[in-house]
């Protein structure tokens, strides 16, 4: 599924992330994840385990067996207490080095809040790929699950407030065992245990390019289905939710009159496009009022423009490779709608041309992502045999040794980009390279290209509507325009 434009820009460098960051969730930290120390393995208390005083500070893969919980609030390692009513015979298994081995891929149990520290472990077995974990339970609760490697990172969660947590892994696993913390998150400080039931089996999909049927294109947590088709006022193209996905694109042949609404989030119409190397295309749709989107993808499901702002919406690419893109249209309400909205598409591919420098590849840039490598004459991502070093060139974090690329989403000098590293002053930045400044105003400061303009500074995120003065996008600021420009947050 998309991500909607509330979010954080459809990041393409680690620099931007790190940028755009502005704070937590509120679900985004598992209470163990893993900082320091190493996990005991797992199966069950043990009456002869070091019980002696141990400091955590925050995560329970830091506690010996005789000591398995990390109490968070006083950051000691403490016994696990069973106070709970209606509790499973599984306990003791409070943390990870207590955690029962499970003999299949069902898991059943009961768990409290009373203490807040209370949680069932359990230890899991699994092949290599992704996973999906559904958990039910029949009480009024609110239970979260959380998924952890043997080092214990955090490799997947389910948080919501729902009465049940389907969830899966976002990247395919190796092979090996895992960990499972099952809590109760709400009511709190309570006695009475809820009985849940964990089911895990090998997901369909990560991502809807995952799916190959057009009856089923539609990624949903682990499972290839239909989309939803909940609007009123649809177009006949999208009764029956065939076309919310990759598989089930409709192939573009002439201006398209449609309709789409927001209901549920995930609801996107889609239209596929041959192009020859070399070949533009040029998305555009209009609507009379509301708030159209229109996203465009290549085969593998990378994005390569898209527009949010404008109307109508308008995407322009340049010099691309052969191949089938994707445009998605979707529908930006708040709050959500059933009511379709009518819209027309139209979709042009333009005569090919041949890039000689990426240069070239970074003339059209306002919603276009920059794709650094001029290679057989088409503009492709860079894709080096190893991660680079500080001052060569890149178009994306995972280009570089650093993990941060200075090219920041649509600004109009990409060619200059290179990997680049955290700065407090501009004078570090020399260490990178020539022309280079350091950022200001940020939290975390990097060094990049010196700017001329506000379009050479970049996008962080899509979720401004304050356009720059005929941009589709809201710019950060460049202070001092020329060799000493430095690119910053807009002024408050």
């Amino acid at each position: 599924m998309l991500a909607l434009r509330t979010q954080t820009l459809l990041l393409v460098t680690g620099l931007a992330s790190a940028l755009a960051a502005c704070g937590d969730d509120g679900g985004a930290d598992s209470p163990d994840a893993r900082t320091t120390g190493t996990p005991d393995g797992g199966g069950g208390g043990n009456p002869d385990a070091n019980t002696t005083p141990t400091a955590c500070t925050a995560s329970s893969f830091e506690c010996p067996d005789g000591l398995p919980v990390c109490d968070f609030m006083a950051e000691m390692c403490v016994a696990a207490v069973d106070a709970c009513t209606g509790d499973d015979a599984a306990e003791p298994n409070d943390g990870p080095s207590q955690a029962t081995v499970a003999t299949g891929l069902t898991l059943t149990g009961s768990v409290c809040s009373q203490p807040s520290v209370e949680g069932d472990w359990f230890r899991v077995t699994l092949t290599a790929g992704s996973w999906r974990f559904n958990m039910t339970w029949t009480a009024t609760a609110d239970l979260d699950a959380y998924i952890y490697d043997m080092a214990g990172t955090l490799v997947a969660r389910g948080i919501s407030t729902e009465a049940s947590e389907v969830f899966a892994t976002s990247d395919a696993l190796p092979a090996g065992d895992y960990y499972v913390e099952i809590l109760q998150y709400d009511p709190m400080a309570t006695a009475a245990a809820t009985a849940y039931s964990m089911t895990i089996e090998e997901a369909q999909c990560a991502v809807s390019f995952d799916c190959a049927s057009a009856a089923a294109p539609v990624c949903n947590v682990g499972l290839c289905e239909a989309g939803p088709a909940q609007c009123t006022g649809d177009d006949a193209g999208d009764t029956a939710g065939t076309d919310d996905g990759p598989a089930g694109a409709r192939p573009y042949t002439a201006p398209v009159t449609a309709a789409i609404c927001n209901t549920p989030g995930s609801e996107a119409d889609w239209y596929s496009v041959t192009v020859t190397a070399g070949q533009g295309l040029i998305a555009s749709a209009a609507f009379a009022n509301g708030d159209i989107d229109v996203v465009v993808l290549d085969s593998t499901g990378q994005v390569m423009g898209q527009s949010f702002w404008r109307t109508p919406e308008v995407v322009t690419l340049t010099y691309l490779p052969a191949g089938t893109y994707y445009v998605v249209v979707t529908n930006f309400a708040d709050p959500a709608v059933v009511a379709a909205l009518p819209y027309t598409l139209t979709v042009t591919t333009t005569a090919a041309q041949t890039c000689t420098t990426s240069t070239q590849c970074a003339a059209v840039y306002s919603t276009q992502y920059y794709r650094g490598s001029c290679t057989a004459g088409v503009c492709q991502r860079l894709a080096p045999a190893a991660p680079l070093a500080n001052g060569m060139p890149c178009d994306s974090g995972d280009d570089c040794t650093s993990g941060f690329c200075s090219y920041l989403s649509f600004e109009a000098d990409a060619q200059d980009s290179v990997c680049s590293t955290e700065c407090t002053s501009t004078a570090e930045c020399a260490a990178v390279g020539a022309g280079l400044t350091c950022t200001t105003g940020f939290n975390t400061n990097f060094c990049l290209p010196a700017c001329a303009s506000n379009l050479e500074c970049g996008v962080v995120s899509l979720g401004s509507d304050t356009l720059d003065p005929g941009q589709p996008w809201d710019y950060l600021t460049c202070t001092t325009p020329g060799a000493a420009g430095s690119c910053g947050p807009d002024p408050m």
